[in-house]
């Protein structure tokens, strides 16, 4: 840096310093400080021939593609300086222009789970407790609402206070973006699927089974990086479907036994993904419901959806339903046979809640429709997981006379002209 830009630099710091206490009226105590860019060190930074590189780029987040201008790294520059000191702030800057890649961090928080400790589910993809990611953003929001707020007057309670569920786990990921910025923005193509950390939300229904419910997810630039704080902040969306009232505690075994299986999962063809989306939906929805009616319903959904596959005939559902439950899961005769008994009692659940709206005649013990209702659960995650193990669903009509598991599109076709 020259010494007139040095110079400008050290003006900029004491015309911020002035300002340091001016925010605007209700501005949230977690809100950054207002960092002014002298014209002068404008002037003086775009002599630089990195500086002057920089106008009308694009700053490259992967996911995201914003603006960017030489402004980004005077403001940074200022406020890492007011910080840390003006040396450890010009070479965090020059560091910045040295580096190929911008680092960036994936987000996701989880209401329906909690973890205890982190765990890497996949190579990259890591779940831990929502305390343990390695995001200060996150950590100072978390510290700020963990302190006490004020209640509300105790005649306005009821209109304001409801039941608040907090994430009980979160997934990040850490990756590199290259280039770190472009010249022009380029072709964008619809995505085939969703990214990854999202598959892995989904897979994890599961685990236990469970219920893990997307509440919030945000990209933005990893701890350490010169910019942070300054661009490349990226909001998700997140679904809005039946509440959680819990956040179901998995275990390291359980984490540790869904590895081997969303590794698969993220390796399965896009279309296999496509078929898997319905049950781990419908199965996600039933761990939530409180009603019985409303499980037996979403479960029916997801059994179905897996098992009546590649379907063409309408007849005889029930039975194709108990025989393909009872050939994919059972270990031996009778295994399946227990097997056929209780997805023939689920099937019978799911059609008496359909067309009565109760789940069994008064005659059944709720206990009894509880229990079976909660081995659906744990069947239809077997269920899927076996299906992703096996790379597909599997060639029915082969499977259902003993045969071996055969993915569906490999199976051997019938010569048309054998008799």
């Amino acid at each position: 840096m020259s010494p007139a830009f040095r110079k400008a630099l050290d003006e900029a710091l004491k015309v911020n310093a002035e300002m340091s206490g001016f925010r605007f009226e209700n501005s949230h105590p977690l809100e950054p400080a207002i960092i002014h860019v002298p014209d002068y060190l404008s002037a003086e930074a775009c002599k630089d021939p990195r500086m002057a590189r920089l106008h009308n780029t694009l700053f490259n987040q992967g996911s995201n593609i914003a603006s960017f201008s030489h402004m980004f790294v005077l403001r940074a520059l200022i406020t890492q300086a007011i910080a840390h000191g003006v040396e450890h702030a010009i070479a965090s800057m020059d560091k910045f222009f040295e580096a190929e890649c911008n680092r960036c961090i994936d987000v996701v928080l989880l209401e329906g789970i909690r973890v205890s400790e982190t765990t890497e589910i996949v190579p990259g993809i890591f779940i831990c407790p929502p305390a343990a990611v390695p995001s200060s953003s996150l950590q100072s929001y978390l510290q700020f609402t963990s302190a006490p707020q004020p209640a509300p007057p105790f005649f306005m309670h009821h209109h304001f206070v409801e039941e608040k569920i907090t994430p009980g786990a979160a997934l990040y990921s850490i990756r590199e973006v290259t280039p770190k910025l472009l010249d022009k923005m380029p072709d964008l193509a619809v995505p085939v699927e969703a990214p990854r950390i999202n598959q892995v939300a989904d897979i994890l229904t599961i685990a236990g089974p469970s219920s893990p419910v997307v509440s919030r997810s945000y990209s933005e630039l990893a701890d350490g990086e010169f910019l942070k704080g300054e661009v490349g902040l990226q909001w998700g969306i997140w679904r809005n479907e039946t509440r959680v009232f819990a956040n179901r505690l998995v275990s390291p075994m359980e984490l540790g036994e869904l590895k081997s299986v969303a590794d698969k999962y993220l390796t399965l063809d896009p279309s296999i993904k496509k078929k898997l989306s319905v049950p781990l939906h419908r199965l996600n929805e039933a761990v939530k419901h409180q009603s019985s009616v409303d499980r037996a319903l979403d479960l029916g959904i997801a059994l179905e959806s897996l098992l009546l596959s590649h379907q063409p005939s309408k007849d005889q559902l029930t039975l194709q339903f108990r025989l393909r439950g009872a050939w994919l899961l059972g270990r031996d005769g009778q295994h399946r046979v227990e097997l056929f008994n209780t997805f023939h009692q689920l099937y019978t659940y799911r059609s008496y809640a359909a067309h009565s709206g109760s789940v069994a005649s008064s005659r059944t013990p709720e206990e009894e429709v509880q229990k079976t209702l909660r081995m659906g659960l744990e069947l239809c995650a077997k269920a899927i997981c076996k299906i992703i193990e096996k790379g597909g669903f599997p060639e029915w009509d082969s499977l259902v006379i003993g045969a071996k598991y055969r993915v569906e599109q490999d199976a051997v076709l019938p010569d048309k002209g054998a008799d």
